[in-house]
C-alpha cells in the first residue's frame, strides 16, 4: 500500500481494517515519500504490532507495489495490493488467498472492468468498458486495484524485466501498466466473485483521488494509448467474450416500464424520465420515476418489479454514468425532495455511484432491505441432467415419484406456448382459471398479466407453461427468457393437487426447457426467500431500496426526522426493520 498528501493522516484505517482481518498477512508494507518526522501518531501502534512503514520515491500510484519488488522475495509468494482509502472487510484477504491457491497462475481482484474494442481494432474510451460481471478469466478483464488485488509470484517476475517504462507511459494509472503487462506476457485476470465489488471508503479521504483526471478527465484514455502497443491490441481482439451479460433487461427497459403504467399501476399516475448521461456528456439512459405528491419521486416500480435500474438507449452499451449533473438538478427540483428508488440489485455499482453523487448535493441518504432473490448461475455446457443430479435428494425423489404416479394414473400432459395465437389466447385463460383458484392473493390489476404474456410473446420472451392432468390444466408457470437469463415469473396450481406436486414436475419440466433448449445462462427466481427456492436454487443476492432525503427542504425534514429515529431504534434494539417514510 502507498499513501501520500493529507491521505497519511486516514490510512491508519484502511490498516486496521486489513490487520484485524480473519487472516492476516506475513508482510504489511506502508510506502510513503514522507520523512519518517511528517508520519502522524495513529500509525504508531500499528508499528509496533508489525506494520513496516518505508521511505521510497514518490512513483506516484506505481508506489503500491514496485519498491516491494525489490525486497527479498519467498519463491511462490504473491503480492497483494490495497488502496490507502478503504475499509476492507473481515474475510478481505482470505478470500484473496483462497482464489490465489485454487487458481494460482491467475491475477485475482474484487473489481474488474471489461475491456470494450472499437471495430476497427483499437480500444474503445476507457468510460465505456463495462463493469465485469463473471468469475471466468480473461485477458480482457481489467483489474482496479481500489477493492484489492493479488498477482501471482511469477507476474511479479515480468514487472521487474520490464522495469520502470510506466514514468513515461502512465505515470498516474497504475492500473493501466498491471493490466497491460498481463497482456503481454499472458496473464488472466478473474475476478473474486461475478459482480465487482468497491468496499466503503475512508470517511474524508477523496479531497485528492485520481477518479476525477484519470476518468473524468480523460487521463486514462491518454495513458492508456500510450501504454499498450499494437501486439497487445491484437491479443485483445483475440479475447473472446466471458459470459453472456446479464442486466435484467426485461424489467428495466422504457418499454417494460411503459406496461407497467398502462396496465400495473392505477390510473392517473405521473412518469418522470430523468435523463442520465455517460462520463463524456453523452445521453445514455434515462430512469422511470413516478411523482408523488409536490416533494417526492419514487421509481417507476410495484410488486409486479423485481428490480429496477436505468433504462438504457442502446443495451449493447451501458457506460458508466455521469451522476452529477443529474443529483444537481435533483437538488433543485421541489418535487425531488424525497427519493424512494426501489428494489435495487444490492451487488450493482450505478446505485452506489448515484447515492453518493446525492449526498455530495445535500441529500442523506439510507438504505433498506426489500428481499432476497435466489438464482442459478448454469455453466455453458451444461445440461439439465447434470443440474438435476446436484439437487437435493429429498427434491429429486419428490419430483421422480410425482412424475411416475401422474403417468401411471393419469393422463399427464406438459406444454410450453411461446408465440402469439389462438392457441396463446386458450393458454391465458387456463393460467388465468388456475392462478384465480389457487392459494395465491387476487391479481390487484387484473389485466396486467394477460397484458404482460402477449407483450412477452411478441417479443419472443415468453414460457407459458401448462400442465394438464386427464385433459384440465391444473398447475401454470409464467418464465421470461431475455438476454441469456430465464425469470420465473408466477407459478401456481389449484388446491387438492398438492399430494401429487404438480407444482414440482411442472417445475422440473421448465427449469429443463431453460437449460437444454433455451440454454441460459442464469436461471432467476426473483423475488422472495421462500424456503423451496433453495432447493432449486444455488445462490442468494439482497434486493434493497434507497431512500434520500434533500437536507435543505423543509418537506424531507419530517420524513427524515422518522427516518433517523427508526435507524436509532433498530441499532438500540438490534433489529432489522425500517419505517416507511410515506
Amino acid at each position: 500500500m502507498t499513501t501520500h498528501g493529507a491521505r497519511i493522516n486516514l490510512v491508519h484505517q484502511s490498516l486496521e481494517a486489513i490487520a484485524a482481518g480473519a487472516l492476516r498477512p506475513s508482510r504489511l508494507l506502508l510506502w510513503v515519500a514522507e520523512p519518517p518526522s511528517a508520519w502522524p501518531r495513529n500509525l504508531e501502534p500499528l508499528r509496533r504490532r508489525g506494520l513496516e512503514v518505508i521511505q521510497t520515491d514518490d512513483l506516484g500510484p506505481h508506489t503500491k507495489y514496485w519498491p516491494a519488488l525489490a525486497l527479498p522475495w519467498p519463491a511462490h509468494t504473491p503480492l497483494v495490493t490495497a488502496d490507502d482509502d478503504i475499509l476492507y472487510p473481515h474475510d478481505w484477504l482470505a478470500r484473496l488467498v483462497d482464489r490465489h491457491r485454487q487458481h494460482p497462475g491467475d491475477i485475482h481482484a474484487y473489481r474488474a472492468y471489461q475491456v470494450r474494442m472499437r471495430p476497427d481494432g483499437g480500444l474503445a474510451p476507457y468510460a465505456e468498458w463495462a463493469p465485469c460481471e463473471s468469475s471466468e478469466p480473461s485477458l480482457g478483464h481489467f483489474a482496479t486495484g481500489v477493492s484489492g488485488v493479488i498477482y501471482p509470484s511469477a507476474f511479479l517476475d515480468c514487472l521487474r524485466q520490464e522495469g520502470t517504462r510506466f514514468v513515461t507511459t502512465c505515470p498516474r494509472a497504475d492500473d493501466v501498466w498491471l493490466h497491460a503487462m498481463a497482456v503481454k506476457h499472458g496473464f488472466a485476470v478473474r475476478q473474486v466473485g461475478e459482480r465487482p465489488v468497491h468496499f466503503p471508503l475512508v470517511p474524508g479521504s477523496q479531497a485528492s483521488a485520481l477518479m476525477t483526471s484519470n476518468v473524468v478527465g480523460q487521463g486514462n484514455d491518454q495513458q492508456i494509448l500510450a501504454t499498450y502497443t499494437e501486439p497487445m491490441l491484437q491479443r485483445l481482439n483475440e479475447v473472446p467474450a466471458v459470459g453472456p451479460r446479464d442486466d435484467d433487461l426485461c424489467f428495466t427497459q422504457r418499454e417494460w416500464m411503459t406496461l407497467l403504467l398502462a396496465h400495473g399501476l392505477p390510473a392517473g399516475q405521473r412518469p418522470v424520465w430523468l435523463p442520465l448521461n455517460d462520463v463524456q456528456g453523452q445521453p445514455a439512459g434515462e430512469l422511470g420515476c413516478l411523482a408523488q405528491g409536490r416533494s417526492r419521486l419514487v421509481s417507476l416500480s410495484n410488486y409486479y418489479s423485481p428490480v429496477w435500474a436505468p433504462s438504457w438507449l442502446d443495451p449493447q452499451r451501458r457506460p458508466r454514468l455521469a451522476w452529477s449533473r443529474l443529483t444537481r438538478e435533483l437538488a433543485g427540483l421541489p418535487q425531488a425532495a424525497v427519493l424512494r428508488w426501489q428494489p435495487l440489485a444490492a451487488e450493482r455499482l450505478w446505485w452506489q455511484d448515484c447515492a453518493a453523487s446525492l449526498r455530495d448535493h445535500g441529500y442523506a441518504t439510507h438504505t433498506f432491505r426489500c428481499f432476497g432473490n435466489w438464482y442459478l448461475p448454469v455453466a455453458p455446457g451444461t445440461g439439465f441432467d447434470v443440474y438435476w443430479r446436484a439437487r437435493p435428494a429429498r427434491l429429486r425423489n419428490t419430483v421422480e415419484r410425482a412424475r411416475r404416479r401422474l403417468q401411471r394414473d393419469h393422463a399427464l400432459k406438459v406444454e410450453v406456448l411461446q408465440a402469439p395465437g389462438p392457441a396463446l389466447d386458450v393458454a391465458i385463460a387456463a393460467y388465468e382459471r388456475v392462478y384465480a383458484g389457487s392459494w395465491k392473493p387476487q391479481e390487484a390489476h387484473h389485466g396486467f398479466m394477460p397484458a404482460l404474456i402477449r407483450w412477452a410473446a411478441q417479443r419472443q420472451a415468453l414460457r407459458l407453461g401448462l400442465l394438464h392432468l386427464d385433459g384440465a390444466v391444473v398447475a401454470a408457470q409464467v418464465w421470461l427468457v431475455a438476454d441469456g437469463k430465464a425469470h420465473i415469473y408466477k407459478l401456481a396450481y389449484l388446491p387438492g393437487h398438492e399430494k401429487l406436486s404438480v407444482g414440482s414436475v411442472l417445475t422440473a419440466a421448465m427449469m429443463a426447457h431453460a437449460i437444454d433448449q433455451d440454454q441460459v445462462h442464469e436461471v432467476d427466481y426473483l423475488i422472495g426467500d421462500d424456503a423451496y427456492k433453495r432447493d432449486w436454487m444455488t445462490h442468494r443476492r439482497e434486493r434493497i431500496g434507497l431512500l434520500a432525503f434533500r437536507k435543505r427542504s423543509p418537506a424531507a425534514w419530517w420524513p427524515w426526522l422518522r427516518q433517523v429515529v427508526s435507524d436509532a431504534v433498530r441499532r438500540w434494539r438490534g433489529a432489522a426493520a425500517i419505517v416507511s417514510p410515506d
